[in-house]
């Protein structure tokens, strides 16, 4: 079965709902403790180890609470696309 393709860009700073663009998936990123290249993809805000805010253009957690880094490129074939911001 071939993989989804989704785009994504992901900014190191907090992206308010006013400014979040309408069709599009914000996600905000956790780092580990002990290593800040590592994130934590998330379905809540993050309040402590916060990284970054991911966009993307399709809907990548589904009903999971968080999805590993590493976790995303086993799900889907990624794209790095700046223009979705």
């Amino acid at each position: 079965m071939e993989k989804e393709t989704v785009r994504y860009y992901v900014i190191r700073e907090r992206i308010p709902e006013e400014s979040r663009k309408e069709g599009l998936f914000y996600y905000e990123l956790r780092h580990y403790d002990n290593n800040w290249n590592m994130y934590v993809i998330e379905s809540e805000g993050v309040l402590v180890n916060f990284y970054g805010t991911m966009v993307c253009d399709k809907e990548i957690l589904g009903n999971l609470e968080y999805m590993e880094r590493r976790d995303l490129r086993k799900k889907f074939n990624t794209i790095k696309d700046k223009s979705l911001l």
